[in-house]
């Protein structure tokens, strides 16, 4: 199209007259609206000196720009595909909104109004008349959300809100009384409020009412008893003010709660009080209260009579007060308490008691913190006294110093120390779990062998030793060759026979395989509850982005549209395929991918790779692949084992910032079962091992251990945790297995096992853009999708192909149109998972009425025994989500011609 001359020039126009031309400039250059003049290919020829105070452009600034240089690119967008059309009629009109962007940066909201005068020769461009509207939407929206927010309010309040006139008649009633009572509120709505009170609670209900009533603006609170419309009575808290002045309001306004289950509560703490004052009072050992200062708050008789004191001789005072004997044995084990917030077992101590504290006692007690009402944390205590206990313990501790040889053959680590935690004694089995012989431990402090990261928890425990504190408890050792050994340590101080503590007495298991199977179990449980998340994610997903790639294509091949909005669907299409790459990898993680395994050559991927690997890695990384000869066929996803070897080399990639070789290889492996892989242990046989080598930094043992978590990742913002976790999750979903070599400066090698499969290997894939390759067919075809976009595209897809179509929302209204016998019903294309029936079941209720009836199979994401059951109906077939329309017609096609 020509460029089109400036309507506005002086002369343009020789049939306006000069005073005509001159009014209406003037009228342009004072106008507070921007007006613009646009010629065909859209530059902007005029601007109106409004465009100053608008935008903070001169007018010169923007003559000869592109009318979209300033619009946000959204907006563009859109208005090119709202007006491009347009440019071809005359005259033609439209109003639209759009933001542009001011001279300073900020955005502006314009609210525009373009006309098509390209063809008028007195003008011969696009008149576009603009007004910022920025202000006004800005507080239209401020307004809309005021609204939203005091409707939220009112409809969200945990309270119910009546108004009732002066007799109690009802008048409003909000629907927090169908909520909480259960009446609607046209039910209630001109009879007395009275009508549902308890008539135990009636006359005091009337007597607040009447109170009310002379005390105008005056709230008065009262609970009573009202009628549930289910027939039950529920506790109301009730906050009532007379508003009969208010000519807003003109009745009684009525706050309601219900406050049923608080009452409920209340009754039942009081029961529970009761049974614990009992408890207390009677327990046959000792019960004890203390708060933060070391206050008796409460005692029982078993242990005040164990301090020689009545009860009331402790309520209120302190330890220091009543035992200040036993201060520098009780306090630490408050003070523990307190500050840990966790309970202490099995705590010991001995005390001497009579006037001329010449009688040993021993203690034993557990200790636990309590949370009060008001925020502060007491210390409850059960205390006993175990002197004979301890007596008889003794008698066999020495009788275990004569009977050492049984102490040598247990299966637990006996360790006996000084009181410098020199090493007096071990046996042969607490030695072994380290490494050493007997004899190398002797005379040499336990400190030694604890892990730095237990030191101080370690000196802690031993301190509490000289306090009398037996306890229970885990630390990390190091064995001889370096590696970490957890072991559970029965601690406990060893005294004298005057009750002086002369060292302390270890008894400890080995409990480093339980720790790593606990360990295990938790990251399979991580890897689970993230797997079904992502699953999730994926699924409703793949729905989306079915619908998107469907119409996408649709709109390529009607064939209309012009360069301009093909290239933009062109680019939807390209972000699905991205999109579906990333839901691929995310069900690849999470082990629930919908697989269309196929027989592979891996040395043909890897070659077919080699191409964009080469440009993904960069110039200054060497790229080399070692295949090896006759390595077998596997059979497995080729887009998975492509998206595998991808996030391999790029994390080689970035474990190279300097530069480096990455070498790729193949080679057949025959595994024996036993080789100790990252991913567990695999069958025996024949394997193709794929390995992927970098000359790297590599990783430490920390790293390491973490490297096929979710999210783990040493790459902090850069990275996203899910590449090594998605080839963890691709290489097991395959039945195959992975392993890591690697150390720091050393580079790293990933070596993945997957068994040879026998069958020959599959032809490539065809082109995935393709258009559609048939015409389609007439057979009758009901589809069930839950979705009502995937349902929508695939009933257009399948009309255009000539079939007839009917669509079900639900599988039960699949069944009752399969029960309707005029109904013909060629082919059912179901989706797998749907809420109250998938899938499968349906397929198998439809068999019932339809017998013989052909099913396809579509879904996104499936738990894998729900897909597996789908598809061992005879001649079952599945199309994966998201689908192009092409590939839709080929399935049903494919679909109604197989037998069944």
């Amino acid at each position: 199209m020509a460029e089109r001359s400036n309507p506005l020039e002086p002369g343009h126009g020789g049939a306006a007259s000069a005073g005509g031309e001159t009014f209406f400039r003037a009228l342009i250059e004072h106008t507070l609206d921007v007006v613009s003049v646009l010629d065909a290919n859209l530059i902007i020829r005029f601007e109106s000196p409004s465009v100053k105070a608008v935008l903070g452009y001169e007018p010169v600034e923007l003559v000869g720009t592109h009318g979209f240089q300033l619009v946000h690119p959204d907006d563009a967008s859109r208005l090119l595909m709202l007006y491009g059309p347009q440019l071809d009629v005359p005259d033609a009109a439209a109003t639209f909104e759009y933001r542009t962007r001011h001279k300073d940066g900020h955005w502006v909201v314009m609210e525009g109004a373009a006309a098509n005068r390209l063809y008028d020769p007195a003008v011969r461009g696009i008149v576009l008349n603009s007004r910022d509207v920025t202000d006004r939407r800005r507080m239209e929206e401020a307004v809309k959300e005021s609204e939203r927010r005091l409707r939220g309010l009112i409809e969200h309040s945990l309270d119910g809100v009546a108004v009732v006139d002066a007799s109690g008649q009802n008048v409003f009633n909000g629907d927090a009384l169908g909520r909480i009572m259960g009446y609607p509120a046209e039910e209630l709505s001109g009879r007395s409020a009275f009508d549902i009170i308890h008539p135990g609670d009636l006359s005091l209900a009337q007597e607040v009412f009447a109170r009310v009533l002379g005390m105008p603006g005056e709230p008065v609170s009262v609970s009573v008893r009202a009628l549930h419309r289910d027939g039950s009575y529920r506790d109301l808290s009730l906050v009532v003010v007379n508003r009969l002045a208010d000519t807003a309001i003109r009745g009684v306004v009525v706050h309601f709660r219900d406050v049923t289950q608080e009452r409920i509560l209340e009754r039942e703490l009081a029961v529970q009080r009761q049974r614990l004052e009992a408890f207390f009072s009677s327990a046959p050992v000792g019960l004890v209260i203390l708060d933060e200062a070391y206050r008796y708050v409460q005692i029982n008789r078993p242990l005040a009579d164990m301090h020689a004191l009545p009860i009331e001789a402790h309520i209120g005072r302190t330890v220091h007060e009543v035992l200040p004997h036993l201060v520098h044995l009780i306090t630490p084990v408050i003070d523990q308490v307190l500050e840990t917030g966790r309970p202490l077992e099995n705590v010991e101590w001995h005390e001497r008691t009579g006037e001329d504290l010449g009688h040993l006692h021993r203690i034993r007690g557990s200790f636990f913190p309590l949370e009060t009402a008001d925020g502060h944390r007491h210390v409850g205590g059960i205390v006993a006294d175990i002197t004979e206990q301890r007596a008889v313990q003794d008698a066999l501790r020495h009788s275990e110093e004569r009977y050492r040889q049984i102490v040598e053959t247990t299966n637990e680590g006996v360790w006996l120390v000084d009181m410098n935690h020199r090493t007096e004694y071990v046996n042969r089995q607490m030695a072994q779990i380290l490494g050493y012989e007997p004899d190398e431990l002797i005379g040499r402090s336990v400190l030694e062998f604890i892990d730095p990261s237990h030191q101080a928890e370690a000196r802690a425990s031993f301190e509490r030793r000289r306090q009398g504190v037996s306890e229970r408890l885990e630390f990390c050792y190091r064995h001889r060759d370096g590696h970490a050994v957890w072991a559970e340590v029965a601690a406990t101080p060893v005294l004298d026979d005057a009750g002086r503590m002369i060292g302390a007495l270890a008894m400890m298991t080995d409990v480093s395989e339980r720790k790593a199977l606990e360990e295990q179990f938790r990251h399979a449980q991580k890897m689970e509850a993230i797997g079904r998340l992502a699953g999730g994610i994926a699924h409703d997903f793949n729905n989306l982005l079915t619908a998107i790639l469907g119409q996408a294509q649709l709109l390529v091949e009607d064939g209309k549209m012009d360069p301009v909005q093909a290239q933009g669907v062109d680019e939807i299409i390209r972000a699905v395929e991205s999109a579906a790459r990333l839901t691929r990898q995310l069900l690849a993680f999470s082990r629930r991918q919908v697989l269309q395994p196929v027989s592979l050559d891996l040395n043909e991927v890897v070659e077919s790779l080699r191409g964009m690997l080469t440009r993904v890695i960069g110039e200054d990384i060497a790229l080399e692949t070692r295949l090896g000869p006759d390595i077998g066929a596997v059979h497995v996803d080729r887009g998975q084992v492509e998206q595998l070897l991808m996030n391999l080399v790029v994390n080689a990639r970035d474990a190279m910032p300097e530069g480096g070789r990455l070498v790729l290889s193949t080679v057949r492996r025959e595994l024996t079962g036993d080789e100790p892989l990252d991913s567990g242990a695999l069958p025996a046989g024949p394997y193709v091992e794929l390995a992927v080598s970098d000359t790297g930094i590599g990783m430490d043992a920390r790293t390491r251990q973490h490297l096929f978590e979710p999210f783990f990742t040493t790459k902090g913002n850069l990275g996203t945790g899910l590449g090594l976790a998605t080839v963890y999750g691709i290489v097991t979903q395959s039945d195959g297995g992975i392993t890591v070599t690697t150390a720091p400066g050393q580079g790293s090698t990933f070596r993945l096992y997957l068994p040879i499969s026998q069958r020959p290997v599959a032809a490539p894939e065809p082109e995935a853009r393709r258009p559609a390759s048939r015409t389609g067919g007439s057979e009758a075809i009901l589809v069930v999708e839950d979705e009502d976009g995937v349902r929508v595209l695939i009933s257009r897809v399948l009309r255009r192909g000539g079939y007839q179509v009917t669509e079900a929302r639900t599988p039960d209204e699949a069944l009752r149109l399969a029960g309707e016998q005029e109904r013909t019903i060629d082919l059912m294309l179901t989706d797998v998972v749907m809420p109250g029936m998938n899938g499968a079941a349906l397929a198998d209720a439809m068999a019932e009425r339809r017998p013989g009836l052909k099913v396809l199979f579509m879904s996104g994401y499936s738990e894998p025994d729900l897909l597996a059951r789908s598809l061992q109906r005879p001649g079952a077939q599945l199309l994966r989500k998201p689908f192009s329309p092409a590939v839709l017609i080929d399935a049903v096609a494919q679909a109604l011609a197989r037998r069944t």
